[in-house]
């Protein structure tokens, strides 16, 4: 499996991985220590914006690809994730999704994964279908 060609498979692959991790170190530790894990949604950075890393591994900036991608998704100012985020913390949650509506998605995985992934598809083609235009254009 070519890692570029598959950026996203593997990048959610170390996510959970992550996420796993840090629920184990959780029990191993106890109550002594408080563990947070924050699972973002879509947060205003230079990705959001259209800069892309290429597969020649050079920076671009390509807004029609950014609009592919993101236009359906409503994405959240750092300073508001932010605050989101400390607030939670701060009341000793031990997850953190923000935004918060992002959670139903954990649900729908849990129940319907053939709708969730329905649902990915029809939002973010060039993702799950290569050869897709954004993904043709992109990659080429």
């Amino acid at each position: 499996m070519d890692f570029k060609a598959n950026q996203d498979l593997w990048s959610q692959a170390m996510k959970a991985a992550v996420v796993s991790f840090y629920e184990t170190l959780r029990v191993e530790i106890g109550s002594d220590i408080t563990i947070t894990i924050v699972t973002p949604g879509l947060v205003e950075s230079e990705m959001t914006q259209g800069k892309f890393l290429s597969r020649d591994g050079q920076m671009v900036l390509d807004p029609e690809l950014r609009d592919v991608q993101f236009s359906v998704m409503p994405i959240r100012s750092v300073e508001v994730a932010a605050e989101e985020i400390v607030k939670g913390v701060c009341r000793g949650d031990n997850y953190i999704t923000e935004p918060a509506w992002m959670k139903s998605s954990f649900y729908w995985k849990v129940i319907c994964l053939e709708v969730l992934e329905w649902i990915n598809r029809m939002l973010l083609p060039e993702v799950f279908c290569p050869g897709g235009l954004a993904a043709a254009k992109f990659w080429s």
